[in-house]
């Protein structure tokens, strides 16, 4: 948890303190120290000659390169992957048209999807794999919940949504380029400097499934709670399709860890069975927007911190105007009409 200007200790006074200095920490969920142990689920590039059999390859989605005249491979390596010395690992992965890494022609088109894999450390299941020493459970705050959430240490959480697949969802991630411009444009316009530090990744898995992410920073601001401070909000968004399924998943903390997680709960999904339905694994309130078939995760994000500050500080809830404040103060009995 990041807080601005002061202390976290000064954060919220004495009731966070005894609650163990986390925000979430009186959710249901239990938290477990994990990233003390040293598993991060790190993406690491390059072959994976010296990994283990559990590892998870994955190949970092790309454009094609066309070979200008006068190009070099150790340029193009510097150029697409910033690094020259990687060159060798570029005439690898293009073994089908480089024989010789010192002769390449103009007009040659080669593949810069780098190969890369994530540590691992046991067999994946089907569905949803928990990193290590993380715990699965319901996670709640006022009218925001995840009814199949893992929890990590240090108020670490990913909320999780798996359904079958879903043709809007397919459609709209297949131009993933125009998908980021529009996350990106949307979240300038409804949260404006709320929202900002985006970073988009695309990967395909070895048995050719796509595996998308997006992360970014919520600031959180404190002065809706009486506070001078701002609280950073780190979020990923991982949503993988397979054959016969998809799954979502949004997960957030506080120092910036969170997108290792992700990545490898997001890589490790499988569903490689035709069911005709799914365990009823979701979160809401879900708040609609143009991207269709993913799940806008910033009013969730949001909401579920605004509810659970409130909750911890006493803050009421600010009244929403007019009639729909009237009927959710009748409906949970702040307001009881008359004969």
């Amino acid at each position: 948890m990041v807080w601005r200007k002061r202390k976290r200790l000064e954060l919220l006074g004495k009731q966070l303190i005894t609650a163990g200095l986390c925000l979430l920490v009186a959710l249901s969920l239990p938290l477990t120290k994990v990233r003390a142990g040293g598993w991060t689920y790190a993406l690491v590039y390059g072959s994976q000659d010296h990994g283990g059999e559990n590892d998870i390859k994955l190949y970092e989605s790309g454009e094609n390169y066309r070979v200008a005249a006068g190009d070099t491979l150790w340029e193009i390596a510097e150029k697409c992957w910033g690094d020259g010395e990687k060159y060798r690992e570029l005439a690898k992965r293009n073994a089908d048209v480089v024989s010789d890494p010192d002769l390449i022609y103009p007009d040659m088109v080669l593949q810069i999807n780098r190969e890369c894999y994530i540590v691992n450390d046991k067999p994946r299941c089907q569905g949803i794999n928990l990193p290590w020493g993380w715990t699965v459970g319901y996670l709640s705050a006022g009218d925001y919940w995840s009814n199949c959430a893992v929890s990590g240490d240090d108020g670490a959480y990913i909320a999780c949504v798996e359904q079958k697949r879903q043709e809007d969802t397919a459609l709209t991630l297949e131009d993933w380029e125009a998908c980021k411009r529009s996350i990106e444009a949307y979240a300038s316009d409804r949260w404006g400097e709320n929202v900002k530090d985006f970073n988009f990744e695309h990967y395909l898995s070895e048995a050719g499934d796509n595996v998308y992410l997006y992360s970014f920073v919520y600031l959180l601001d404190g002065a809706e709670y009486g506070r001078a401070e701002t609280l950073e909000i780190h979020a990923c968004v991982g949503v993988k399709m397979t054959q016969f399924s998809q799954a979502q998943f949004i997960g957030f903390d506080y120092d910036g860890n969170i997108t290792d997680s992700v990545r490898y709960v997001t890589a490790a999904y499988e569903r490689n069975t035709d069911y005709s339905s799914f365990s009823d694994v979701a979160m809401g309130p879900v708040e609609e927007w143009d991207m269709k078939g993913l799940i806008e995760p910033f009013s969730w994000i949001r909401g579920f911190h605004d509810a659970r500050l409130r909750e911890i500080l006493g803050i009421p809830a600010p009244e929403e105007p007019g009639s729909r404040s009237l009927l959710n103060r009748i409906h949970s009995g702040a307001l009881r009409l008359g004969r």
